[in-house]
Protein backbone atom coordinates (compact mmCIF):
# COMPACT_ATOMS: atom_id res chain seq x y z
CA UNK A 1 0.00 0.00 0.00
CA UNK A 2 1.36 3.61 -0.94
CA UNK A 3 1.25 6.11 1.47
CA UNK A 4 -0.56 8.61 0.90
CA UNK A 5 -0.18 12.27 2.12
CA UNK A 6 -1.47 13.51 5.70
CA UNK A 7 -4.92 14.74 5.42
CA UNK A 8 -6.18 18.51 5.38
CA UNK A 9 -6.97 18.59 9.39
CA UNK A 10 -3.73 16.96 10.10
CA UNK A 11 -5.11 12.88 9.80
CA UNK A 12 -2.19 10.15 8.80
CA UNK A 13 -4.84 7.43 6.80
CA UNK A 14 -1.94 5.14 6.37
CA UNK A 15 -2.54 4.39 10.36
CA UNK A 16 -6.56 4.72 10.08
CA UNK A 17 -8.07 1.39 10.30
CA UNK A 18 -10.67 2.66 8.47
CA UNK A 19 -8.79 3.47 5.34
CA UNK A 20 -6.86 0.56 5.77
CA UNK A 21 -9.28 -2.31 5.80
CA UNK A 22 -10.98 -0.28 2.32
CA UNK A 23 -7.99 -0.69 0.49
CA UNK A 24 -7.77 -4.16 1.80
CA UNK A 25 -11.56 -4.50 1.27
CA UNK A 26 -11.58 -5.80 4.82
CA UNK A 27 -15.42 -6.06 5.64
CA UNK A 28 -14.88 -7.10 9.44
CA UNK A 29 -12.38 -4.22 10.47
CA UNK A 30 -15.31 -1.56 8.62
CA UNK A 31 -17.49 -3.67 10.26
CA UNK A 32 -15.54 -3.41 14.15
CA UNK A 33 -14.98 0.39 12.93
CA UNK A 34 -18.74 1.34 12.61
CA UNK A 35 -19.12 0.06 15.73
CA UNK A 36 -15.71 2.49 17.22
CA UNK A 37 -16.71 5.06 15.39
CA UNK A 38 -20.12 5.09 17.07
CA UNK A 39 -19.29 4.59 20.44
CA UNK A 40 -16.80 7.48 20.09
CA UNK A 41 -19.59 9.29 18.51
CA UNK A 42 -17.96 10.22 15.47
CA UNK A 43 -21.41 8.50 14.12
CA UNK A 44 -24.69 8.55 14.91
CA UNK A 45 -25.57 5.12 14.08
CA UNK A 46 -23.70 1.86 13.45
CA UNK A 47 -22.81 2.18 9.46
CA UNK A 48 -22.51 -0.67 7.03
CA UNK A 49 -19.39 -1.30 5.85
CA UNK A 50 -20.44 0.13 2.35
CA UNK A 51 -20.44 3.24 4.00
CA UNK A 52 -17.70 3.47 6.51
CA UNK A 53 -15.33 2.96 3.48
CA UNK A 54 -12.60 5.69 2.81
CA UNK A 55 -9.99 6.47 0.78
CA UNK A 56 -8.86 8.90 2.32
CA UNK A 57 -9.38 13.18 2.40
CA UNK A 58 -9.56 12.74 -1.69
CA UNK A 59 -12.76 10.74 -1.31
CA UNK A 60 -14.88 12.65 1.51
CA UNK A 61 -17.73 14.67 0.36
CA UNK A 62 -17.45 17.53 2.95
CA UNK A 63 -16.04 17.76 6.17
CA UNK A 64 -18.29 18.69 10.00
CA UNK A 65 -15.64 21.22 10.57
CA UNK A 66 -15.24 22.72 6.76
CA UNK A 67 -11.53 22.39 7.01
CA UNK A 68 -11.36 20.05 3.75
CA UNK A 69 -13.69 22.95 2.30
CA UNK A 70 -11.12 25.59 3.97
CA UNK A 71 -7.71 24.14 2.56
CA UNK A 72 -9.17 23.63 -1.20
CA UNK A 73 -10.11 27.25 -1.41
CA UNK A 74 -6.62 28.15 0.18
CA UNK A 75 -4.88 26.15 -2.19
CA UNK A 76 -2.76 24.23 0.41
CA UNK A 77 -2.59 20.61 1.08
CA UNK A 78 -3.11 20.67 4.95
CA UNK A 79 -3.92 22.96 8.15
CA UNK A 80 0.17 23.07 8.55
CA UNK A 81 0.47 24.98 5.61
CA UNK A 82 -1.72 27.72 6.73
CA UNK A 83 -0.53 31.02 8.39
CA UNK A 84 -3.65 30.94 10.92
CA UNK A 85 -3.16 27.72 11.92
CA UNK A 86 -4.81 27.11 14.55
CA UNK A 87 -7.83 28.50 13.53
CA UNK A 88 -11.43 28.31 15.55
CA UNK A 89 -12.51 25.25 13.48
CA UNK A 90 -9.05 23.95 13.99
CA UNK A 91 -9.57 24.69 17.58
CA UNK A 92 -12.81 22.87 17.96
CA UNK A 93 -11.82 19.49 15.88
CA UNK A 94 -8.71 19.41 18.65
CA UNK A 95 -11.38 20.16 21.88
CA UNK A 96 -13.80 16.70 20.05
CA UNK A 97 -10.67 14.54 19.38
CA UNK A 98 -9.67 15.09 23.05
CA UNK A 99 -13.19 14.22 23.81
CA UNK A 100 -13.23 10.97 21.15
CA UNK A 101 -9.75 9.89 22.87
CA UNK A 102 -11.79 10.11 26.23
CA UNK A 103 -14.56 7.80 24.55
CA UNK A 104 -11.84 4.88 23.21
CA UNK A 105 -10.27 4.74 27.20
CA UNK A 106 -13.54 3.82 28.48
CA UNK A 107 -13.31 1.28 25.11
CA UNK A 108 -10.66 -0.14 26.01
CA UNK A 109 -11.66 -0.80 29.28
CA UNK A 110 -15.06 -2.56 28.20
CA UNK A 111 -12.55 -4.77 25.98
CA UNK A 112 -14.21 -2.96 23.06
CA UNK A 113 -11.13 -1.68 21.56
CA UNK A 114 -7.37 -3.11 22.27
CA UNK A 115 -4.33 -1.82 22.77
CA UNK A 116 -3.34 -2.47 19.13
CA UNK A 117 -6.34 -0.29 17.72
CA UNK A 118 -5.74 2.22 20.38
CA UNK A 119 -2.09 2.32 18.97
CA UNK A 120 -3.32 2.82 15.59
CA UNK A 121 -6.16 5.51 16.30
CA UNK A 122 -3.26 7.58 17.97
CA UNK A 123 -1.10 7.47 14.76
CA UNK A 124 -4.19 8.33 12.83
CA UNK A 125 -5.88 10.55 15.06
CA UNK A 126 -4.87 11.53 18.30
CA UNK A 127 -1.67 13.04 17.36
CA UNK A 128 -3.00 15.52 14.80
CA UNK A 129 -2.64 18.84 16.93
CA UNK A 130 1.46 17.81 16.90
CA UNK A 131 2.15 16.65 13.33
CA UNK A 132 0.20 20.00 12.21
CA UNK A 133 2.80 21.78 14.45
CA UNK A 134 5.49 19.98 13.08
CA UNK A 135 4.50 20.86 9.31
CA UNK A 136 3.98 24.28 9.99
CA UNK A 137 7.38 24.71 11.74
CA UNK A 138 9.56 23.23 8.88
CA UNK A 139 7.24 25.62 6.70
CA UNK A 140 8.65 28.62 8.74
CA UNK A 141 11.84 26.83 9.19
CA UNK A 142 12.36 26.17 5.38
Amino acid sequence: MDRIPIGCCGDDCNYCPRYIATVKNDTETLRRAAVIWYRMGWRDKVLSPEEMKCYGCISVKSCVFGIKECCRKKHIDNCGYCSTMPCDELKRMFDSIKEARKSVENLIKEGLVSKEENEALNKAFWSKEERLIRIAGNRIND
